[in-house]
Protein backbone atom coordinates (compact mmCIF):
# COMPACT_ATOMS: atom_id res chain seq x y z
CA UNK A 1 0.00 0.00 0.00
CA UNK A 2 1.68 3.14 -1.14
CA UNK A 3 0.21 5.87 0.99
CA UNK A 4 1.55 9.24 1.95
CA UNK A 5 -0.51 9.26 5.14
CA UNK A 6 1.18 7.78 8.18
CA UNK A 7 -2.26 7.19 9.67
CA UNK A 8 -3.32 5.14 6.63
CA UNK A 9 -0.07 3.17 6.77
CA UNK A 10 -0.61 2.39 10.47
CA UNK A 11 -4.20 1.27 9.84
CA UNK A 12 -3.07 -1.00 7.01
CA UNK A 13 -0.25 -2.48 9.10
CA UNK A 14 -2.64 -4.00 11.65
CA UNK A 15 -4.81 -5.88 9.15
CA UNK A 16 -4.67 -9.57 10.07
CA UNK A 17 -4.69 -10.77 6.45
CA UNK A 18 -1.65 -8.64 5.69
CA UNK A 19 0.16 -9.84 8.82
CA UNK A 20 -0.46 -13.50 7.93
CA UNK A 21 0.92 -12.97 4.43
CA UNK A 22 3.94 -11.15 5.81
CA UNK A 23 4.55 -13.95 8.31
CA UNK A 24 4.84 -16.47 5.47
CA UNK A 25 7.06 -14.14 3.48
CA UNK A 26 9.30 -13.47 6.50
CA UNK A 27 9.70 -17.22 7.04
CA UNK A 28 10.56 -17.67 3.35
CA UNK A 29 13.23 -14.97 3.47
CA UNK A 30 14.64 -16.22 6.79
CA UNK A 31 15.04 -19.71 5.37
CA UNK A 32 16.81 -18.31 2.31
CA UNK A 33 19.13 -16.15 4.42
CA UNK A 34 19.97 -19.12 6.65
CA UNK A 35 21.52 -21.01 3.72
CA UNK A 36 23.00 -18.17 1.68
CA UNK A 37 26.67 -18.19 0.74
CA UNK A 38 29.12 -16.11 2.72
CA UNK A 39 29.39 -12.55 1.49
CA UNK A 40 32.99 -12.00 2.52
CA UNK A 41 31.85 -9.71 5.35
CA UNK A 42 31.83 -11.91 8.43
CA UNK A 43 30.08 -9.37 10.67
CA UNK A 44 27.34 -8.80 8.11
CA UNK A 45 26.85 -12.53 7.62
CA UNK A 46 26.65 -13.10 11.37
CA UNK A 47 24.00 -10.39 11.86
CA UNK A 48 21.91 -11.61 8.93
CA UNK A 49 22.03 -15.21 10.15
CA UNK A 50 21.23 -14.20 13.72
CA UNK A 51 18.10 -12.42 12.56
CA UNK A 52 17.10 -15.40 10.40
CA UNK A 53 17.41 -17.71 13.40
CA UNK A 54 15.44 -15.34 15.62
CA UNK A 55 12.70 -14.92 13.02
CA UNK A 56 12.35 -18.67 12.52
CA UNK A 57 11.94 -19.16 16.27
CA UNK A 58 9.13 -16.59 16.54
CA UNK A 59 7.72 -15.68 13.12
CA UNK A 60 4.47 -14.29 14.54
CA UNK A 61 6.34 -11.68 16.54
CA UNK A 62 8.61 -10.74 13.65
CA UNK A 63 5.76 -10.42 11.17
CA UNK A 64 4.16 -7.90 13.53
CA UNK A 65 7.47 -6.07 13.89
CA UNK A 66 8.37 -5.99 10.20
CA UNK A 67 4.90 -5.11 8.93
CA UNK A 68 5.47 -1.45 9.75
CA UNK A 69 8.70 -1.25 7.75
CA UNK A 70 7.08 -3.09 4.87
CA UNK A 71 4.09 -0.76 4.79
CA UNK A 72 6.32 2.29 5.14
CA UNK A 73 8.49 1.09 2.25
CA UNK A 74 5.53 1.74 -0.02
CA UNK A 75 6.01 -0.98 -2.63
CA UNK A 76 3.32 -3.30 -1.28
CA UNK A 77 -0.16 -2.73 -2.63
CA UNK A 78 -3.41 -4.64 -2.13
CA UNK A 79 -2.74 -6.64 -5.32
CA UNK A 80 0.97 -7.31 -4.73
CA UNK A 81 2.28 -10.75 -5.60
CA UNK A 82 4.06 -13.02 -3.12
CA UNK A 83 7.41 -12.18 -4.74
CA UNK A 84 6.78 -8.49 -4.06
CA UNK A 85 6.54 -9.26 -0.35
CA UNK A 86 9.69 -11.37 -0.26
CA UNK A 87 11.58 -8.77 -2.32
CA UNK A 88 10.68 -5.98 0.10
CA UNK A 89 11.55 -8.11 3.13
CA UNK A 90 14.87 -9.09 1.56
CA UNK A 91 15.64 -5.41 0.99
CA UNK A 92 14.78 -4.57 4.60
CA UNK A 93 16.63 -7.55 6.11
CA UNK A 94 19.90 -5.73 6.82
CA UNK A 95 18.31 -2.79 8.64
CA UNK A 96 16.30 -5.16 10.84
CA UNK A 97 19.44 -7.20 11.46
CA UNK A 98 21.32 -4.08 12.49
CA UNK A 99 23.70 -4.53 9.60
CA UNK A 100 25.05 -1.83 7.33
CA UNK A 101 27.35 -3.22 4.64
CA UNK A 102 28.46 0.32 3.83
CA UNK A 103 30.27 0.52 7.18
CA UNK A 104 32.45 -2.51 6.54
Amino acid sequence: MASTSLTDQAKYAVKEGLIHKIKQAVITVALAVSVENKSGDEALDRLRLALATTVLRDPDRWARIMVYGIVTDGRIKSNSADKDYTDVISDLWNPYAGANPNLS
